[in-house]
């Protein structure tokens, strides 16, 4: 509870600091499915091992002699873990329908993509590639609300008792 809040926070106090704000929580969720623990006491330990290197550099070099193919099998593991979380989530809360699975799909290829052709919006205006050249998550999340809006399929929500 108040994770959030918690982030917003951070993220205030990081952009008010000269830092760029930072959003955890599909991290946490891909670690969380991976390892089982939600103890309260284990995130609070991460959170002051993090405040630590960000205030002692010396503490930050002991985790700079951690091999990157180590970081790097550990980030391709959590990644899995929050996609398939997402993929779950998709599948029980909005069923896996052709429709979704369309919309979710083209999010995910153009998501790739888009960070594999980072130029692909170099015939575009400045101010159109400032907004929309720099995430392609962003991409992804318009194309999604925009298919979702305009695909045939969607289904009516019920007005409520009686309807």
């Amino acid at each position: 509870t108040g994770g959030i809040i918690g982030n917003s926070i951070a993220s205030l106090v990081g952009a008010l600091t000269g830092g760029a704000p930072s959003a955890a929580a599909g991290q946490n969720v891909g670690i969380v499915v991976n390892s089982g623990v939600t103890a309260k006491p284990v995130f609070i330990t991460a959170g002051a091992i993090v405040l630590l290197t960000s205030l002692v550099p010396k503490a930050a070099a002991v985790f700079l002699t951690i091999p990157s193919a180590v970081l790097g099998g550990a980030t391709v593991t959590v990644f899995a873990s929050i996609a398939m979380t997402g993929i779950g989530i998709l599948a029980n809360t909005a069923g896996l329908t052709k429709r979704n699975t369309s919309i979710a799909g083209l999010a995910v290829a153009l998501a790739i993509g888009l960070s594999y052709f980072p130029d692909a919006f170099q015939g575009f205006p400045e101010g159109f590639q400032s907004v929309f050249g720099t995430s392609p998550v962003l991409i992804a999340a318009l194309v999604s609300i925009i298919l979702n809006l305009v695909l045939p399929g969607r289904e009516k929500k019920s007005g409520g008792i009686g309807s």
